[in-house]
């Protein structure tokens, strides 16, 4: 069904029962005071709108007139502030950072003060509010405007538009008995703004494009629905066109309840505006002054292959789902506050309604899984400002514990042509059974070799006992990855289990000088050097070590504070004293990562001091 706007017929229904406001609401105390005027001269029916939080009273933002704005833009999927209409991904990863879902079937409603009872029977599990994601649109549906560039955008319960994640079936009232149920509970859709002191009358008008049923409420009354279940109520706008007077400072709601006849495909697509009479009047206020705080939302999901990727698409969310029951951390970096959220049954997390600031959110480890989304310090610092939405995802896979836990516990390269690696080797029985030979075999057509393969224990390896192997690697090449497959057999030679490991040959020369001289200088012998990273990780520490050669000698700085990456570079200088001219400095160069856990130590560096000092004038 399609209407056309009518200004001088406003229809305004009762709530219905059991799911319309009339007292109490989503928002703690608030009242909604209905009162029908009747004008004497023509059928025009208004209605009185009393703000639902602060009892009739403006906020004192409305003192500040940077705050005030003249009209709200209510497009969903759209940023008012940029006024750009906001990037459509599948799945999406942005949320509409005004519009939000605050009812669902089957939801988890955190607000005590609910007056709309969760509906079982649904398989959907929500916590409420949650985002309102901003999503690629179906095929079937239209953009508003139908013509031209589109300035809004469609928004789900879901971060996709198909029923990949229980979008439920949940049409109209299914039980005809008073009072009047619905078998589910809608998707309930909010846009909540403020306004000041001075509004005569207020005027909602929007154009709406829905999957495919809608109930629209301005708080907490009906004011407008399209029941149209066919195509035509995601192609043909349905506007909506009302006007309210005596309108009370304060926050008020627009309120869109969706219904899903099909249960397959669920959006909301609502292009349009609120503006005051008198008309121009700055009389409401921005979003951020409106509520000064901000969201932080994510998703955990079971990263299946363990590639750090979210690997879901718009034809599947189950090729990495959600986590359920996992505990997300946010800090207030200032003031050291930590609040937690736990994912719901699609692996959601939200914080609403943060005070600006900046926090560090992370999660909270279980046994059996690894973080991989994000990587690095695996947590996010987020900066939050009044009235923005930010998403960081989480990703963990599930440790398989391998039957053979094999670790290098120390690799001394060995210079050569090719070089050869002296590896020890720690390997952890997991297999529940006792181990009498052990087998070292690399892949088939691999160019390097291990020396040697078997080993024969003189005493079993018992279930949760580790054993040491030292074995020399022939043919791999500096920074190779080398893999092989463990093998335990029993005291009969029967296969037990076999697991792959893989282990990193080091740098022969993990560092190198490009360029070194010595030369004389007004405080001693001034050291210059390039020195070159040959390892797989930054230097970010290098300390020159001791002892130093010959006694007495002092090297200055000692310690150099350095970012080098794997072929890169430094250069740097240092002043020798305490060694006589000609004689030969003796040192250890150590080159660590951040942590200090990684090291590259150079041993034996020396330095042959010049002799002669050029500067000085010979008598």
């Amino acid at each position: 069904m399609t209407t056309s706007p009518n200004r001088e017929t406003c229809v305004i229904s009762k709530p219905r029962p059991g799911r319309g406001r009339s007292l109490e609401g989503k928002r703690g105390s608030l009242v909604v005071l209905i009162a029908l005027l009747f004008a004497a001269s023509d059928s025009h029916v208004t209605l009185r709108a009393v703000a639902q939080n602060s009892g009739g009273t403006q906020s004192s933002s409305c003192n500040d007139d940077k705050c005030k704005v003249k009209e709200l833009i209510i497009n969903t999927g759209y940023d008012p502030v940029a006024q750009t209409v906001l990037g459509a991904t599948s799945p999406a990863t942005v949320a509409d950072p005004f519009w939000e879902l605050v009812d669902a079937p089957s939801a988890i409603d955190s607000s005590p003060k609910d007056s709309f009872p969760d509906t079982p029977g649904s398989t959907t599990s929500l916590s409420m509010p949650s985002p309102a994601w901003v999503i690629v649109p179906n095929t079937a549906w239209k953009n508003l405007p139908l013509s031209g560039t589109p300035q809004s955008g469609w928004i789900s319960a879901y971060d996709v538009n198909e029923s990949l994640l229980n979008n439920t079936n949940n049409p109209g009232p299914a039980i005809p008995i008073p009072p009047a149920t619905y078998m589910f509970a809608p998707y309930a859709f909010q846009r909540c703004f403020c306004t000041c002191d001075g509004v005569n009358s207020l005027r909602i008008k929007f154009d709406m494009l829905v999957d495919n049923i809608a109930y629209i409420y301005f708080d907490g009354v009906e004011i407008a629905r399209n029941e149209d279940t066919t195509t035509g109520a995601f192609t043909k706008p349905f506007t909506v066109d009302k006007t309210f007077t005596r309108v009370s400072p304060g926050e008020h709601c627009l309120r869109i309840e969706v219904r899903n006849s099909s249960g397959v495909a669920l959006g909301l697509n609502v292009l349009g505006k609120i503006t005051t009479d008198p008309p121009g009047a700055p009389l409401f206020l921005s979003p951020a002054c409106c509520k000064p705080t901000g969201k932080i939302i994510g998703r955990k999901i079971d990263d299946r292959n363990c590639n750090g990727k979210n690997d879901n698409n718009a034809t599947s969310q189950t090729i990495e789902p959600g986590l359920q029951g996992w505990t997300i951390v946010a800090t207030n970096t200032s003031t050291g506050a930590v609040i937690t959220a736990v994912t719901d049954a699609n692996g959601f997390y939200y914080f609403n309604n943060l005070a600006p600031g900046t926090y560090t959110i992370s999660e909270q480890p279980q046994s059996g899984w690894s973080q991989t989304i994000p990587g690095g310090p695996a947590t996010y610092t987020v900066t939050l400002a009044a009235g923005q939405v930010v998403q960081r995802d989480f990703g963990n896979c599930r440790k398989e514990t391998p039957c053979v836990d094999l670790t290098a516990k120390e690799i001394i390269c060995k210079p050569g042509n090719p070089p050869t690696f002296a590896a020890t080797l720690t390997v952890f029985n997991n297999s529940g059974s006792p181990v009498s030979t052990i087998l070292l075999t690399p892949p088939i057509g691999s160019t390097f070799t291990i020396t040697p393969q078997q080993f024969n224990l003189a005493t079993p390896l018992l279930p949760l006992q580790s054993t040491t192997l030292l074995v020399t690697i022939t043919g791999a090449t500096p920074g190779q990855v080398t893999c092989m497959t463990a093998t335990f057999l029993d005291k009969h030679t029967q296969c037990i289990c076999s697991s792959e490991a893989c282990i990193t040959m080091p740098s022969c020369d993990c560092a190198q000088f490009i360029k070194e001289s010595v030369a004389f200088g007004p405080n001693g012998f001034i050291w210059s050097f390039t020195i070159q990273n040959n390892t797989p990780f930054t230097f970010e520490h290098m300390y020159v070590l001791g002892p130093i050669t010959p006694a007495g000698t002092v090297i200055t700085p000692s310690y150099f504070s350095i970012s080098v990456p794997p072929g890169g570079q430094f250069t740097g200088t240092a002043i020798i004293t305490g060694a006589p001219p000609g004689s030969t400095v003796c040192f250890d160069l150590g080159f660590y990562d951040h942590a200090l856990r990684t090291c590259c130590v150079l041993k034996k560096h020396c330095l042959t001091l010049p002799k002669d000092n050029p500067n000085l004038i010979k008598r």
